[in-house]
């Protein structure tokens, strides 16, 4: 968790500190897998819990955020927002309507 990112490589520090951020959510949100990650809206969080539907298969998952969880999400969210927004910024709610943009 206190790996500074920025230091491992020349590419551009936004992408080695999202992809941190991106892996420690997976491990404090139960193994999420990233497609799920990027498609996790404002909405899904919900009574200090995410709770979303699995793209692959449609299940419906809980779990309760981590405090270090949290801190990441703060990180991405941002101060107005629609519901229906992805709280990370790799995907927009405008742009990817269907699966496959």
């Amino acid at each position: 968790m206190n790996l500074d990112v920025r230091t491992l490589t020349k590419y551009s520090e936004p992408f080695l500190v999202l992809g941190k951020d991106l892996f420690l959510f997976s491990y404090f949100g139960c193994g999420i897998s990233l497609t799920d990650i990027l498609h996790l809206k404002y909405s899904d969080l919900t009574g200090g819990r995410v709770i979303f539907n699995r793209q692959k298969t449609g299940k419906l998952i809980i779990f309760r955020q981590q405090s270090a969880a949290v801190d990441i999400l703060r990180k991405s969210m941002k101060a107005e927002y629609n519901s229906d927004d992805y709280i990370f910024s790799c995907l927009k709610r405008t742009i990817h309507v269907m699966a496959e943009q």
